[in-house]
């Protein structure tokens, strides 16, 4: 899915690269919109299946071994959750 995503987007900056630096920057303003985005969902997902993990019987320190969290990060990622 991303690999196809950077294709497009590479092929549009081979169409504007000769066109000047505002048109580079505008470019690069979209591609950070974008990667934004995919790491908004990214995190949505992640903290998604860190409830689902805890509620199937998971333990924190399970959780965090497994996402590469510390058991600190799990629960500030789990109550922030809470706070929307």
């Amino acid at each position: 899915m991303n690999g196809g995503i950077m294709n497009e987007l590479d092929k549009q900056f081979e169409k504007i690269k000769d066109k000047g630096t505002l048109s580079l920057l505008s470019f690069n303003s979209i591609l950070m919109d974008t990667k934004r985005n995919e790491l908004n969902k990214l995190s949505q997902e992640r903290t998604t299946l860190i409830r689902k993990a805890l509620d199937s019987g998971w333990s924190v320190a399970q959780v965090g071994e497994v996402s590469g969290l510390s058991r600190q990060r799990v629960y500030m990622i789990i109550n922030k959750g809470e706070n929307k």
